[in-house]
């Protein structure tokens, strides 16, 4: 079904140039992710330079988020009734096209006419109205053949066909289908396209639960609890964290669900000043839930980069972690301070996401096999170095943001090969979708002999 709004025409400043409409900006960040600049990072740095609100936010994220979700979808509904083929289109007008068809297919609260003579007006603007016609020309049809249901390229069941369907690289496809099977596949890919909800849990250990819920609610941000972990609540109404008070304050903290499921495994049965060390934190979601978690513990926080840790640094302040500590450190070379030392490791290593596809669409447009061999050959040598640190009768927490098997039981594996762990019970592979959609996450704990 189709959702969405619209935009109300803009003025022109005094003085100055017309502002831009959201379809403008829109337009310009998706030519940035197009030339590989992350979705996120692209719409900060066009809204940082002008300012969208209300309506007219709503519709440049819902036009950033879903044609860059549904592009493959996209590209191949434009290439069914234009000549010119969108790989060999201006990127201009190839994006601008991605906008309209994606409004045209997959939105129902804006007018085709709206739809058509903004995209008309945006090809001008952008100094090609020569090619008005052309813009015009291509929606149009569009608007014909999904009114006759047949804006859809024909094919069948095979990965081809399931790539156009889901927007899902065809590569990637016969992955999925070879780990999990056609079926299973087809409703996480449908889950991937209807986007992933907000979750957050609640800081107690600093404010109570019903003060917190209050002040959200008073922010017009609405909570209902998981039903599985109650420390995890679904957001509705929290459209950007920057203008939440709350938030300012460190009253919660966004995470996945399945993250937070991690968590609360990888603390079971620990309590007291217990040494925690997690390896490759940032931005520090998982140090910040352990503190919750474990408030005797001391946690130290490590990443690669300096960049890295502010991120870490910045939340402990926010969310008043005080028995959490970041620093710098390169995984990949072994500490001897922390030989032995540590209650728990948490190995939450960088991986190839694919179970955040929901939240992150643009990975599957970057992801290659050789990315895939080359991040298991790193997650092995950060677990070559790590396993030292955990003490005898201590832990080791791998977990990871994929369902890729040769990146999680694969590793699991080459861990309990090394002859010094042991496996309390069998690791968790969740995949992303369900009735209470959880990320795509994987999570196994192992206790040193």
């Amino acid at each position: 079904m189709k959702t969405g709004t619209d935009t109300k025409s803009r003025s022109k400043k005094k003085g100055s140039r017309e502002k831009e409409t959201a379809r403008s900006l829109a337009l310009s960040a998706l030519l940035k992710i197009e030339d590989g600049v992350y979705t996120k990072d692209a719409m900060q740095e066009v809204l940082s330079k002008e300012q969208l609100t209300g309506a007219d936010r709503g519709l440049f994220v819902m036009l950033c988020e879903g044609v860059t979700a549904r592009r493959i979808t996209l590209d191949a509904a434009i290439d069914l009734v234009a000549k010119t083929k969108t790989a060999k289109m201006k990127p201009v007008i190839r994006n601008i096209l991605r906008m309209g068809a994606f409004q045209l297919l997959f939105l129902d609260r804006i007018p085709d006419a709206a739809v058509v003579d903004e995209s008309v007006k945006l090809c001008i603007r952008r100094g090609f109205a020569p090619l008005k016609g052309f813009v015009n020309g291509v929606l149009r049809e569009l608007i014909r053949r999904r009114d006759a249901g047949t804006w859809f390229p024909e094919g069948g069941e095979d990965a081809a066909a399931l790539s156009i369907r889901y927007s899902m690289p065809e590569f990637l496809v016969k992955k999925w289908i070879a780990w999990y099977g056609k079926d299973a596949c087809a409703q996480i890919f449908e889950s991937f396209l209807n986007g992933a909800p907000t979750s957050l849990w609640l800081n107690t250990r600093e404010y109570a639960e019903e003060e917190i819920v209050k002040t959200l609610a008073d922010e017009g941000i609405m909570l209902t609890k998981d039903k599985e972990l109650p420390q995890a609540f679904f957001a509705k109404g929290l459209h950007n964290p920057e203008n939440s008070p709350a938030f300012a304050k460190g009253m919660y903290y966004l995470q996945d669900v399945s993250s937070m499921l991690a968590m609360s495994a990888a603390s079971r049965g620990l309590a007291g000043d217990v040494q925690v060390l997690d390896v490759c934190a940032a931005p520090g979601g998982k140090s910040m839930l352990l503190a919750n978690l474990l408030p005797g513990a001391k946690i130290t926080a490590r990443d690669l980069s300096e960049e890295k840790v502010n991120r870490i640094i910045d939340n402990i302040r926010r969310l008043n972690a005080a028995n959490v500590h970041a620093e710098v450190w390169d995984a990949t070379k072994k500490d001897p301070a922390w030989v032995g030392r540590a209650d728990l490791v948490i190995a939450d290593l960088p991986c190839s996401g694919l179970g955040v596809l929901g939240r992150k669409s643009d990975i599957k447009y970057r992801i290659t096999q050789d990315d895939l061999d080359e991040l298991c050959k790193l997650q092995r040598k950060i677990l070559s170095v790590i396993m030292d640190y955990v003490k005898p009768g201590g832990y080791l927490f791998y977990s990871t943001c994929t369902v890729n098997p040769e990146e999680n039981r694969g590793n699991v594996d080459y861990i309990l090969s090394e002859g010094q762990f042991v496996l309390e019970e069998e690791p968790v592979q969740l995949l992303p979708g369900g009735e209470d959609y959880r990320d795509g996450f994987f999570y196994a704990r192992l206790r040193r002999l």
